[in-house]
């Protein structure tokens, strides 16, 4: 009798693994979080969609790199040399490919003056593995290795997720027991899936250390097991960054117990695939607020020193007990409105520059938005007087490089056959005044300048001094 019970077990599971193949995943549904993936894999659009931290328009990228101009990082010739056949008649190169400067090498158009690293790992938070929360780009998706979170002190056993599988079902082709069972690459979609090992490698070693150094990287998550040679993987290295609460507290619209494979709790089978044979049940046994979701932000270019509102979209914002806020800059504030999808925030007078944005529920923060502060760019007056117009404002910065022939103080002049816009010739330009020649120009002309954070339009006036008629005697 007891033998007839295991077959009929048996014989239950495989037939519920086949079901179970031909539902996702492998590899993971990638809803929320990270990409499983690598820069090399990305293109410009995806840099922009994939993921919250640059804003979602060609302009919050712009912005973000023009901040660097005024601090001496970098000056305009860098990123836009002088070519007179560029497309679009800019007469500068306007490159909008992330990838062709943020791969690891010179960039083909200049060079011997960009040059630089890629842009994710290189950073002084992940080479000394602060990689979540509130002191890294991956918030509560990732942990701290040393900030102290619970790491099991007993033995692996039998129901313990292995880093790579316990079980293979070749019946089911499906892997069980460990991260295998979601995380598995996959080349038949764009970007690609890669395997844990490669989104591992491929920024650790390549990047956050270098191969120099990666003898001192590998020990990160390879340990040497009492009496063998050879480095093995082991689950408690991968707990340093992955932790048993951090994982229990990840999922994709938790409040419907959402389909398989969209959480790491959120559905039984999620339990089965981690913990093979065991059924761990639904519930997380992990107390504490699920992990908030930051997908998109507007606006993300705000003017300087303006409180501004902002909306903020994504998931898992609203779970009692817990209190749901918005971090700025590591300052706290609390909502105007909220929902378990969008918050409404009003942003505080802000200093030029980027500013890092993120809801927090409970203890646990969202992934890093930035927010784009420029300065206020405004024409006070523009007057003409003799042979020159003088424009009176603020947030003119500095006078770009007259190569750039779209920046600059355009004027357009009606007759009576025709109107024309031209550029004026400049003969003086501060953040707060430029002076421009009259030549050609007429009371009333519209007047544009257009710098490096936009453009502003004024009406030229005239400051010459009528005549005064004699008073009758």
């Amino acid at each position: 009798m007891k033998k007839r019970y295991i077959l009929l077990s048996a014989i239950l599971f495989l037939s519920i693994a086949s079901v179970y193949a031909l539902v996702p995943p492998p590899p993971a549904n990638q809803n929320i979080g990270f990409y499983d993936t690598d820069i090399n894999q990305l293109t410009a659009t995806t840099c922009h969609n994939t993921a919250p931290c640059h804003g979602s328009d060609d302009t919050a990228i712009a912005n973000r790199h023009h901040l660097l101009v005024p601090g001496g990082e970098w000056n305009c010739q860098n990123c836009h040399p002088v070519d007179p056949g560029a497309p679009d008649g800019y007469g500068v190169v306007m490159e909008r490919d992330c990838i062709q400067c943020h791969n690891g090498t010179a960039w083909s158009r200049n060079p011997s003056e960009v040059n630089i690293s890629r842009p994710h790992h290189n950073t002084t938070e992940a080479q000394t593995r602060q990689c979540g929360n509130t002191t890294g780009c991956h918030g509560g998706y990732v942990d701290n290795y040393d900030d102290g979170h619970y790491i099991p002190p007993y033995p692996v056993s039998l129901v313990t997720p292995n880093a790579t599988y316990n079980v293979y079902n070749a019946t089911s082709g499906r892997y069980w027991g460990g991260c295998w069972a979601c995380h598995q690459a996959n080349s038949s979609i764009s970007p690609i899936i890669l395997s844990n090992s490669n989104t591992h490698h491929n920024e650790l070693i390549k990047v956050t250390g270098g191969y120099s150094n990666r003898g001192a990287l590998c020990t990160w998550c390879h340990g040497e097991t009492p009496g063998q040679p050879d480095i093995v993987l082991g689950i408690r290295f991968c707990e340093q960054c992955h932790s048993v609460g951090t994982i229990h507290n990840i999922q994709y619209n938790y409040e419907n117990n959402g389909p398989l494979g969209y959480g790491h709790i959120n559905n039984n089978w999620d339990c089965w695939g981690c913990h093979a044979f065991w059924d761990a049940g639904v519930d997380n046994i992990f107390a504490g607020p699920v992990v908030p979701d930051l997908t998109e932000m507007s606006p993300n270019k705000v003017i300087a020193n303006v409180p501004t509102d902002l909306t903020i979209r994504g998931t898992n914002f609203i779970q009692d007990p817990y209190t749901t806020t918005v971090s700025i800059d590591g300052v706290i504030y609390a909502p105007k409105t909220i929902t378990n999808s969008q918050i409404i925030v009003t942003a505080p007078a802000l200093s030029a520059g980027v500013h890092e944005i993120k809801v927090v529920k409970g203890e646990k923060p969202s992934q890093t938005s930035g927010l784009i502060v420029v300065p206020l760019m405004e024409i006070t007056s523009a007057k003409m007087g003799g042979t020159t117009i003088t424009i009176e404002g603020t947030g003119f910065n500095s006078e770009p490089d007259p190569s750039f022939n779209n920046l600059g103080v355009f004027i357009r002049h009606k007759t009576k056959s025709k109107t024309t816009t031209f550029r004026s010739n400049v003969i003086f330009w501060t953040d707060t005044q430029i002076v421009v020649s009259s030549k050609g120009v007429s009371t009333g002309d519209p007047l544009t300048v257009k710098a490096l954070y936009g453009e502003v339009s004024e009406t030229i006036t005239d400051t010459t001094p009528k005549p005064t008629k004699p008073k009758p005697k």
